[in-house]
């Protein structure tokens, strides 16, 4: 993982520590967890704080407060790292608004290249507001089709949407719609248009 443009204060010591961040123009770099890795903030604000044993890392994500191209939002939680496996995380995120064309930036390395290609090449325009993340569990079994070992969820309602769902067929636009994503992918539309006739 990397960073640039970040500004704010740390203190740390071999017991752990706390971090501060109140940046404008920056970015984040997280190969680990996206194909396309960067992700550019118009605004950053953190409040992160950790404390290190011979059991491990715990890090607590006090506060997350982003701005930017794609999407403004929040996010609060909890990972724990014991050096066993990618680790356990409890985390949650808000999105106030985010920009349908760059969906498939932020489907992680778990969902694969065909879904993430058809979601650049099909979904063009619009918004979506109201969006939610959890993600709770050992990260060694996401996206956890079994309920049983944790929680993968992102739901979000979009309006104005344009998709362009296959090569040759008439685009849907105006979409307004539920949206979910966890191990699949659920659009629920209540309004949409196809070649000017109004659809549900």
């Amino acid at each position: 993982p990397g960073a640039s443009g970040l500004a704010g204060s740390i203190d740390l010591s071999e017991k752990g520590g706390r971090l501060l961040i109140d940046a404008g123009s920056s970015g984040l770099s997280l190969p680990a967890v996206f194909p396309e890795p960067d992700i550019a903030f118009d605004a950053l604000k953190a409040s992160v704080g950790w404390t290190s044993s011979s059991e491990g890392v715990d890090i607590a994500i006090e506060s997350v407060g982003f701005s930017g191209p794609d999407a403004t939002g929040q996010a609060h939680g909890n990972y724990r790292y014991t050096g066993d496996g990618p680790g356990v995380i409890d985390l949650q995120a808000s999105i106030e608004r985010a920009n349908g064309n760059a969906v498939w930036r932020y489907m992680p390395h778990a969902v694969n290249a065909d879904t993430r290609d058809w979601l650049r090449h099909s979904i063009t325009s619009g918004t979506a507001h109201e969006g939610k993340l959890v993600l709770q569990g050992n990260l060694h079994d996401f996206p956890f089709r079994d309920p049983s070992t944790g929680k993968f969820l992102v739901t979000a309602k979009a309006r104005d949407a344009r998709v362009d769902y296959a090569d040759g067929w008439p685009t849907i636009e105006g979409i307004a719609a539920d949206m979910s994503f966890d191990y699949g992918m659920r659009i629920k539309a209540s309004a949409g248009t196809i070649l000017g006739a109004s659809i549900k």
